[in-house]
């Protein structure tokens, strides 16, 4: 869709300008650097949705402790709970636990550090 953009018309109130290369090489450019950029953002929601695949699979657990039939019966709260601490704050936790220590890991799930 960017690359496209470059072969509309400028405006006649804009003073023409000299492209630094022929439009359908700055389309080619265009697209490569799109494309570039998508793949990171794809690559890193695979990297986020695998951490909180995670988090999702103590659904199961929680539903059969409880007793619950269906994940609409879990609270939200609780629901919450389990995405933010297992799918958001485990991965920092692990990182700390390699670095540091046990000792670290702990201090990120208490909001000691």
């Amino acid at each position: 869709m960017a690359a496209i953009y470059v072969f509309l018309p400028q405006g006649a109130f804009l003073p023409t300008q000299t492209l630094p290369a022929s439009k359908p090489i700055l389309a080619l450019a265009n697209a490569a650097i799109m494309l570039i950029l998508y793949g990171v953002w794809v690559f890193l929601g695979l990297k986020l949705s695998s951490k909180l695949d995670f988090a999702l699979g103590y659904f199961t657990s929680v539903m059969i402790l409880f007793g619950l039939n269906t994940i609409q019966e879990i609270p939200f709260a609780l629901i919450s709970e389990i995405v933010l601490f297992n799918g958001v704050i485990s991965p920092f936790a692990a990182y700390y636990f390699r670095k540091f220590s046990p000792l670290a890991a702990v201090g990120i799930h208490s909001g000691l550090i």
